[in-house]
């Protein structure tokens, strides 16, 4: 099964950006440990190995592009993050295929509540307090 959806945030791409990849930055929104970088190829790891796995693709500020792994399913999914800049707007549009389809209604719900709300947050804040 698959999941596209879409986010607005009231911030600059490369703010984004830096908030997706940088793991101090991951460690403050999620609240977990993280590991991740900005390369393809290498390996990442969210709330502390709840979700891990590879960055497949990466264009800076526009395309992060990942293998998702965790330990209920068979195989991974696949996620893809597109970051669009208007002004100090930025508009991801996220493509999460390959999900079990038991887990979609779960899946969804975790973007929306466990992972963007936090980030769009924390994101909005830091954009605030660099324009103060």
């Amino acid at each position: 099964m698959d999941l596209e959806l879409t986010y607005t945030i009231d911030a600059p791409i490369k703010l984004v950006w830096e908030a997706l990849v940088d793991p101090t930055h991951i460690e403050q929104w999620s609240g977990g440990p993280a590991i991740m970088t900005d390369e393809a190829g290498e390996d990442f790891s969210l709330w502390g190995g709840e979700i891990y796995g590879q960055n497949v693709k990466i264009v800076p500020q526009e395309l992060l592009e990942q293998n998702w792994y965790t330990s209920d399913w068979e195989n991974p999914s696949h996620l893809i993050y597109s970051l669009t800049s208007k002004k100090d707007t930025t508009i991801v549009d996220l493509k999460h295929t390959n999900i079990p389809e038991e887990s979609v209604d779960n899946i969804k719900d975790g973007w929306d509540d466990s992972f963007m709300e936090p980030f769009i947050e924390y994101v909005e804040d830091l954009y605030i307090a660099e324009k103060d």
